[in-house]
């Protein structure tokens, strides 16, 4: 699962949206005006427009299981079940057919927060945790099993399925990559070496969210392997510090 960062749209696809909405607005019943609206919106030439702007804003990956297909505009909160941000931009995102499909209609509440972890709002590392050995996700190792933000990660990855048999080889592989990569690093320094980090960490693009972790909260055997790549090697850590990653 990822963070994205919202872009904002052109004015003139905002002002496109903003009359998609209205229409919806003026007609009752919702469920019925909203249907129909979103399968016209679908043949509209905005609707690819809109579809471009989340491929880019995503970087072509469905933000829960980061799967390299933006299959779907996921709406955070669902159309039917929230018909006044059924065609607002800050309620989209991009998904894989799986994921929006297990993420279902109405959504869930617990104590007055949906169930599932926004990825535009809120910072998947934060509430998440991958084992780099099997690739599993699990609520983060510091939330205590009664806090509402463990119950939130736990429901996030029950519900949208994010420890699928392929996930779990995908992450597992990546993290195997780049443990490897840093291993020679850290016995060999130099361009050569440099090159097989950013090749572990550039070929695996399924997989970001346990790379990201490894780099930023190492643990055990990965420690001192992150910390002689960042104290000795300053292309790689300007290029992951402008990536976010560290």
């Amino acid at each position: 699962m990822i963070h994205v960062a919202r872009h904002q749209l052109p004015a003139q696809d905002s002002t496109a949206l903003a009359a998609w909405q209205a229409r919806v607005a003026a007609c009752q019943p919702y469920d019925a005006a909203i249907k129909t609206a979103w399968n016209r919106f679908s043949r509209d030439p905005l609707r690819g427009r809109i579809n471009t702007a989340l491929e880019n804003q995503c970087e072509c990956k469905c933000v829960y299981c980061e799967r390299n297909e933006v299959e779907s505009i996921d709406h955070y909160l669902p159309k039917l079940q929230f018909p006044a941000t059924a065609f607002d931009w800050n309620n989209f995102s991009g998904a894989c057919w799986t994921c929006n499909r297990n993420k279902r209609e109405p959504l869930d509440y617990h104590n007055g927060q949906p169930v599932i972890l926004n990825p535009m709002t809120e910072e998947p590392s934060e509430f998440l945790y991958i084992d780099p050995g099997t690739g599993r996700m699990t609520p983060a190792l510091n939330l205590n099993p009664a806090d509402d933000a463990y119950i939130r990660a736990d429901r996030t990855i029950t519900q949208l399925k994010l420890n699928r048999r392929s996930l779990l080889k995908e992450r597992a592989a990546a993290a195997k990559g780049l443990r490897l990569a840093l291993k020679m690093y850290s016995l060999v320094p130099g361009p050569d070496a440099e090159e097989l980090v950013l090749y572990s960490l550039e070929h695996a693009p399924r997989s970001q969210a346990v790379l990201r972790q490894m780099l930023r909260r190492p643990l055990g055997n990965d420690i001192p392997l992150v910390q002689c790549l960042l104290t000795s090697s300053n292309q790689l850590r300007t290029h992951l510090t402008t990536l976010g990653w560290i």
